[in-house]
Parts: C-alpha cells; sequence; structure tokens
C-alpha cells in the first residue's frame, strides 16, 4: 500500500482490514503504523465493523499466502481487536482518537460525504446553521473543508468563519441530525461519484499498463467523442521524454531506482533534451558509466526500448501522483 494522495477505494478498505484481521496484532501493527492516518482511520473503521470474517473470504484475500488462524471458523475482528491493533503501535492516547473516529457514525457519513463534488456539498449545506456548517467542516479533512467553504456564498462564508473562529459548534444532537439528513440527501450522489471514481480507476490502471507510445493511440479516439476523459488520461501517460518537464529533484527519484541497463536502453531512444536532462541529475561518475553503457548495447530491438522506457515511465508517474507537478505529454520520436 503506497503512500500517495490517492483516497482508499472501498474495495481496497475491505481487503486491507480483511488482511490485517488475519494476520492478527503482532504482524498486522507495524504495518498499519506505516499508513497515513486517513488509511488507517479508514480501514481501523473497516474492522471496528467486521465482528467475524468467513474462512472463505480470507483465502481469498490471502491467497497463496494464507494464514492459517485455527478452526476453520474464521478470524475476528471487531472494536477490540481493532483496539488493541492501535495500541500495540500507536500507543493509547493517538490510538483512542483514531478509534473514536473511525467508529462514530456520525464521522462515516462526512467520510461519505467527501466523495462528493464539493460545490454539490456545498448546496445542501446553505441551508444549515452557520454553526452546524462549522461542526461539519470541523470533522472534514482539512483541505475538502476550505474547498467546500470556498463555494459557499460569499455572505455565508463570513458567518461559516466567525463560527469556526468563535469556537462554537451547534448542539451534538442537532449537529448530528443535520449530518445524518445531508448523507441522505446526498446518498444518490455518493453513490454516483463512487462508481465513477471505481470506473476511472480502473481504466486507468489499464493505460497505466502498456507503454506511454500505445497508451497515446489508445487515448486518440476517445478523444474524439470525450475530450474531458482524455485529458484526465493523458495526465497518466508519462513517458521518458516527459522527463525535463519535471523538477531536478523528482528527475533524481526517478533514476536512482532504475538499473543502468533499462536506463541504458531508455535513453537510446530518448530525445536529445531528455538524455541531457538525465546526464544532468547523475554524478559524474555515474553519467560516464551510462554513457559507456549506452555504448556497449550494439544493435537492440524497439520492442526492448519500448519496454525500458515503459518501466521509467510507470516509474516516474508513481512518483508524480504524490506532487501537484502539472504534466503535458511530449512529443514522442517513432525511430529509434
Amino acid at each position: 500500500m503506497a503512500h500517495t494522495a490517492r483516497r482508499l477505494s472501498r474495495a481496497g478498505v475491505r481487503r486491507s482490514a480483511v488482511l490485517f484481521i488475519s494476520l492478527g496484532p503482532d504482524l498486522a501493527a507495524p504495518l498499519l503504523a506505516a499508513l497515513p492516518d486517513e488509511y488507517i482511520e479508514a480501514i481501523t473503521r473497516e474492522i471496528g465493523r467486521s465482528e467475524q470474517v468467513t474462512e472463505a473470504e480470507r483465502l481469498r484475500v490471502l491467497r497463496s499466502c494464507v494464514v492459517h488462524l485455527g478452526g476453520g471458523e474464521g478470524a475476528r475482528g471487531g472494536r477490540a481487536f481493532a483496539h488493541s491493533l492501535l495500541v500495540e503501535r500507536l500507543g493509547p492516547d493517538r490510538a483512542g482518537a483514531i478509534l473514536e473516529r473511525a467508529t462514530d457514525p456520525v464521522q462515516a457519513s462526512i467520510a461519505a460525504m467527501t466523495r462528493v463534488e464539493p460545490r454539490k456539498l456545498a448546496t445542501y449545506l446553505v441551508d444549515q446553521p452557520p454553526a452546524t456548517i462549522a461542526t461539519v467542516m470541523g470533522r472534514m479533512p482539512r483541505e475538502f473543508g476550505g474547498r467546500v467553504l470556498a463555494a459557499l456564498p460569499a455572505s455565508l462564508q463570513t458567518e461559516v468563519v466567525q463560527a469556526i473562529a468563535r469556537g462554537g459548534t451547534a448542539a451534538s444532537i442537532s449537529a448530528d441530525a443535520a449530518v445524518r439528513a445531508i448523507h441522505r440527501h446526498l446518498a444518490p450522489a455518493i453513490e454516483e461519484s463512487t462508481r465513477r471514481q471505481n470506473g476511472m480507476r480502473t481504466l486507468r490502471r489499464i493505460v497505466d499498463a502498456v507503454p506511454g507510445d500505445t497508451a497515446a493511440e489508445l487515448i486518440e479516439p476517445i478523444e474524439r467523442v470525450d475530450p474531458a476523459l482524455a485529458a484526465q488520461l493523458r495526465q497518466r501517460v508519462f513517458a521518458v521524454d516527459d522527463l525535463p518537464r519535471l523538477s531536478d529533484r523528482m528527475v533524481q527519484s526517478v533514476i536512482r531506482d532504475i538499473a543502468p541497463r533499462t536506463l541504458a536502453l531508455a535513453m537510446r531512444a530518448a530525445l536529445p533534451a531528455t538524455r541531457d536532462c538525465v546526464m544532468r541529475n547523475l554524478s559524474r561518475r555515474s553519467a560516464t558509466t551510462l554513457m559507456d553503457e549506452i555504448d556497449g548495447l550494439g544493435p537492440v530491438t524497439a520492442t526492448s526500448v519500448r519496454e525500458a522506457q515503459s518501466v521509467i515511465g510507470r516509474h516516474a508517474q508513481h512518483i508524480v501522483e504524490g506532487d501537484a507537478t502539472p504534466l503535458r505529454s511530449a512529443v514522442r520520436g517513432s525511430v529509434i
């Protein structure tokens, strides 16, 4: 599970929870503790809801690495397991805070709201008292709450900001009731957004799995019927010749994990600007070694070069996903 800004899918949360339950606290705790708090909360919430995991589900998740937890009766989760799992690695204070948020049904409703476009959510909040809006926004991720605030009418923004600044919140019962009511109204939008996100995620994984030139060919017919979708997918098509568009720091992060022969093969057909970018971000000794590697390749197939470039492109995309650097597709050369 990578440390990225991307939101875990519902299926991903479930699989993670089943895996951690199956591993038990000793093995699962260090894995869970290594994740961002947002992931910990989502997975812990699922563990808390899973009083029992069937043997069939556990075997599906573990597949060839089945952990036998005894008796064929399945593995027990629940709040007690979630608490022991968190305390093991996070300590009682942090564990208690995360578990409280994760098992709070109101917080779960707010988490579901964050799947909706902020502007659409704002249209449901405008009819609520400023103190209630302040309470709801106080439970949202900071960045998402800021986008919702920006989508509110200017006059209401002022009142909400004042309510937040005063530290005042709506009475717990009325605020919780408002959250549940908003969640009910948003249920169709949440379901639609989840389906759309899952569909895009699947499509992006397919695009990620093919070489850059092939992916570009796949996107061309899409652009004729859905330019917006094509634009989103082009952001995912990262090729070697996009490297000069990144900062030196990111280029260094990409190339340091690439095997010398793979890098040499990729540079064989790279644009001059790309090769210069890579050389500039290597030490003098490493740059000399790379040039020697390129010169020593001899005849190579176009397929091997494309595969090497695809490896670098996918690796670069994984790094870029955690960065705000905007990307545009570079012109790809076809002559090797």
